[in-house]
């Protein structure tokens, strides 16, 4: 047998046995391409085979018949004047039983990701010699991937309705926030593939916020996996306010009588944590989605779980990845929620990723679809978005409202009064307010409007 890592591996019988299967069900096949090729098979016969059928599909947009593929074989043997290619061998192809198709596919996939991870074993090879020390996760990241990536060959509407209305209305499919007012308007709560940004100006919760939502979901009630990436603070930081969440003990206790705050803690987490919290920061800057994207498929193998929410605090600490390098900077900035999203829908859950508001909302009652840093295409990428606000009297008084004012998937514009424990970062959405459209003009937060002519302030904002 060939020890060629071009040719198949399997003995002759099985390689005929995977022509046949793709003859009779290239549908099956179709989710796959490239994962069988002429050039693969060992024998003459099944390579010359193989070719016909390919270059014929192409041609006429289909596979063709085991007594087409007879004619076009013999005409290619008359051509090449080799009589070793036989028809004999389609007849025979056209006999073999080939309800094994599901693994005839399996074990063809395989191959190509054998083959692709060899490839890119080579590759690696020659960058080192050459004196390349980088990129080489993504080389065996697209071997990997092989076979994965097309799976969902999607539906076909008065087939699949029942399986999709099923999928839909499960109540795993998308995952609460353990919040009633934000369970109210999403009734499966935050589903696979949204983004959702919580929006804010400086020092407006958005890691509380992000904190209370991922502590509910890893808790009892929803005992979902979260991973949890904090990228302004370190992972030591959010630890320890989640920490003083679950003991409802400030920073000071930590400090003052670690020993008593460990017992505090570990009697909360018996009660109030069920499942896996993943927390993992990268410097400000520094880290992409894709760096992300690395981490949570290297921890889901790990832990052998797949995160039901993914946070990512926040979206302007993400760095821009190569391919968007020297675009504009509105660009850049919606490429980052653009790949988000693809993050969610490629780890089949929601992402939910924090963002600043530019510097015209700071002074309104709250945000709008203008309000999104950088960018308004943002806000025609996001899943949801709701603000989290407060006057300088309502900070004050630890008061903080949300306001959804993006929902793709319902109805938006809903407004929540609730309270923030700043101690020990404990968030209560409250209950629902009126909102009143002329409340935004920004007239009666005079007191925001002095705050920014001091200079400290200004430079703050410029930053935005």
């Amino acid at each position: 047998m060939s020890t060629n890592k071009s040719n198949y591996t399997f003995t002759p019988e099985f390689q005929d046995l995977l022509l046949a299967c793709l003859l009779r069900y290239p549908a099956r096949f179709l989710a796959y391409q490239g994962i069988v090729q002429p050039q693969y098979f060992q024998s003459v016969a099944a390579t010359v085979t193989a070719k016909a059928a390919f270059d014929y599909n192409v041609k006429a947009g289909h596979m063709p018949s085991f007594n087409t593929l007879s004619d076009l074989v013999s005409q290619e043997s008359k051509h090449m004047g080799d009589g070793s290619i036989s028809v004999d061998y389609v007849r025979k192809l056209a006999e073999l039983d080939t309800s094994d198709v599901d693994y005839a596919v399996t074990r063809a996939v395989d191959f190509a990701r054998e083959r692709a991870t060899y490839i890119a074993v080579l590759k690696a090879i020659e960058k080192v010699k050459a004196g390349e020390t980088d990129d080489f996760t993504p080389l065996f990241e697209a071997a990997a991937g092989i076979g994965t990536n097309l799976d969902d060959m999607g539906y076909i509407l008065h087939m699949d309705f029942d399986a999709v209305v099923d999928k839909i209305s499960n109540v795993e499919y998308g995952i609460m926030t353990g919040y009633p007012a934000f369970d109210h308007i999403w009734r499966r709560g935050w589903l696979p593939g949204w983004l959702i940004v919580p929006l804010a100006p400086p020092k407006r919760y958005k890691t509380g916020v992000c904190i209370n939502l991922a502590l509910n979901q890893v808790g009892p009630g929803i005992n979902a996996p979260v991973f949890y990436y904090p990228c302004e603070i370190s992972q030591e930081l959010a630890i320890a306010r989640m920490l003083c969440n679950l003991a409802h003990e400030s920073m000071d206790t930590l400090f003052e009588n670690p020993g008593r705050f460990k017992e505090i803690v570990r009697k909360a987490m018996q009660e109030r944590i069920s499942n896996y919290l993943v927390v993992k920061s990268f410097p400000s800057g520094a880290a992409t989605i894709g760096d992300i994207d690395r981490h949570v498929t290297a921890m889901s193998r790990e832990l052998g779980v797949k995160p039901k929410a993914i946070y990512i605090d926040y979206a302007e600490t993400i760095a821009y990845s190569a391919d968007v390098k020297g675009q504009p900077e509105y660009q850049q900035q919606a490429s980052i929620y653009t790949q988000a999203r693809a993050l969610a829908c490629k780890h089949q859950c929601p992402v939910i990723m924090p963002d600043r508001v530019n510097r015209e909302t700071v002074d309104k009652a709250v945000p709008s679809m203008t309000s999104f840093q950088g960018a308004f295409r943002k806000a025609g990428i996001v899943d949801a978005a709701f603000g989290l606000c407060a006057t300088e009297e309502e900070y004050a008084q630890n008061i903080l409202r949300t306001f959804v004012f993006v929902n793709r998937h319902g109805a938006a514009l809903q407004h929540f009064r609730g309270s923030v424990d700043p101690a020990t970062m404990t968030i209560d959405i409250g209950t629902q307010i009126p909102y009143n459209p002329d409340d935004n003009s920004g007239a009666s937060h005079s007191n925001t409007r002095r705050r920014r002519r001091d200079t400290d302030v200004d430079e703050r904002l410029a930053e935005d």
